[in-house]
């Protein structure tokens, strides 16, 4: 089990691949180590500490020295995981995690933060203009594929796909949002004719789905997401559909179906207001408060906020999609930002990892593994 770079796993597809992307070209071996985080956890998120316990070590890819001389990460989950082994390194094994930490930030050799991820500047930290997911096509259907993709071409057309996700900070996704949802559905362009077909994900509740199937218009289908479902129509779906409409939350979602040859919608999910964006609002109208938090975040006594709303005004702005809601495409259209460039994003994040490697960053590696 020797590399020297490890890829930590943690179930996300999307993050997954965006650290593929970052691992697959560089200049050495790596290794690939799948987490499997216990059934509470799945969903759950457990308090963030450099440890395991979050993961059931039997259904996990085992972890032991010799430890790499770099991970990539992401996410919560694995990143707590990459805090136990540089730990168990002695400090040696450096951190490059694609995202915010939610803690620790001195650990961390090199942070890549995507646009969504408000991440201070600091030399440690590279901006980039675009997640890190390459345009590709859906991979070559299996035999269940086949058989499903002539059930799709036998639905009344023209066939748009409705890409379900759920409710994650700061969104919320309940039966009120649904009713809405179904709302802005009826003003496609479909005309009269024409099927949807509704494709639920790992984050889609129950709830909302069982009310969507009493609520969902007469000849729709509709999917309920299931592990290592063979069924899963979303491939195929990719491949059929001449239309998409897709949730706001999901990053990877929006950049694989942006990249199709049709239309994509996306339906902005609102935000929930709870205790923690009325804090950020009360926050946000006192400069003074403002930089101190700004100044907390820096120093990773704060996480960094981050704002999901930014790759779907990106995504507007440069014409690969529309919003669904009226209202948000106003607001996409008053925004300003960088255009997307994955591949560009891509290349920067790899040269940064490739310093870390070589000791050619001078300004980066400084995550040692103490506080």
């Amino acid at each position: 089990m020797t590399a020297p770079v490890w890829l930590l796993e943690g179930g996300k597809p999307g993050d997954t691949q965006q650290l593929l992307n970052i691992a697959d070209r560089l200049s050495v071996p790596y290794l690939r180590r799948r987490l499997v985080p216990k059934p509470r956890w799945v969903t759950g998120k457990p308090p963030f500490l450099p440890s395991l316990y979050p993961f059931d070590r039997n259904a996990s890819d085992p972890l032991l020295p010799p430890w790499p001389e770099l991970i990539l990460v992401s996410g919560r989950r694995p990143t707590m995981a990459a805090l136990w082994i540089q730990k168990q390194s002695g400090g040696r094994t450096r951190l490059v995690i694609l995202g915010r930490p939610k803690g620790y930030r001195r650990r961390f050799a090199l942070i890549l933060a995507p646009p969504q991820a408000l991440v201070p500047p600091a030399p440690d930290v590279l901006s980039l203009e675009s997640p890190l997911f390459l345009s590709k096509p859906p991979a070559v259907p299996g035999a269940s594929e086949t058989a499903l993709e002539a059930e799709l071409a036998a639905l009344p057309r023209p066939l748009t796909a409705v890409m379900l996700g759920g409710a994650t900070r700061p969104y919320r996704f309940d039966e009120g949002v649904l009713a809405e949802l179904l709302r802005c559905l009826k003003t496609l362009p479909r005309g009269a004719a024409g099927t949807l077909y509704f494709c639920g994900s790992r984050r889609t509740p129950a709830a909302i789905l069982d009310a969507l199937d009493a609520l969902r218009p007469a000849g729709s289908r509709l999917y309920r997401w299931r592990e290592g479902d063979a069924a899963n129509p979303y491939g195929a779906l990719r491949r059929g559909a001449e239309a998409f409409v897709a949730t706001s939350d999901s990053a990877s979602m929006l950049m694989e179906l942006s990249g199709e040859d049709a239309p994509l919608w996306i339906y902005r999910l609102p935000k929930a207001v709870d205790w923690r964006e009325r804090l950020e609002r009360a926050v946000a109208r006192f400069p003074r408060l403002a930089r101190v938090r700004q100044r907390a975040v820096a120093r990773g006594w704060l996480p960094a906020p981050r704002d999901l709303d930014a790759l779907a005004h990106a995504l507007v702005r440069s014409g690969a999609a529309r919003f669904l809601n009226p209202a948000s495409e106003a607001q996409a259209a008053a925004t300003s930002g960088p255009s997307l460039n994955p591949e560009r994003a891509l290349a920067r994040a790899v040269a940064a990892v490739e310093g870390l490697l070589s000791g050619a960053n001078a300004g980066l590696g400084k995550g040692t593994g103490k506080d």
